[in-house]
């Protein structure tokens, strides 16, 4: 799977701490590639859980998707 650089993150103006990113990813043994829409989200560890992803204080969201148009959306 591709990576998604820093600069392709979107920030979600209206929630701080929100962004989104797609990658295209072709699964072996599928006959293309795919949109993976994802979204990340910064988390903090409350109610003595862990953050999923606490290495980098994210929480990322994949959705495999065929619709066309903005990430957000």
């Amino acid at each position: 799977m591709e990576n998604v650089s820093e600069e392709d993150w979107k920030e979600d103006r209206s929630h701080p701490g929100l962004w989104y990113g797609e990658v295209k990813y072709q699964p072996v043994g599928w006959g293309k590639p795919y949109r993976y829409l994802l979204r990340r989200e910064k988390k903090e560890a409350k109610g003595g859980q862990e953050v999923l992803g606490k290495r980098w204080g994210m929480s990322i969201m994949p959705v495999v998707s065929n619709r066309q148009g903005e990430v957000q959306e």
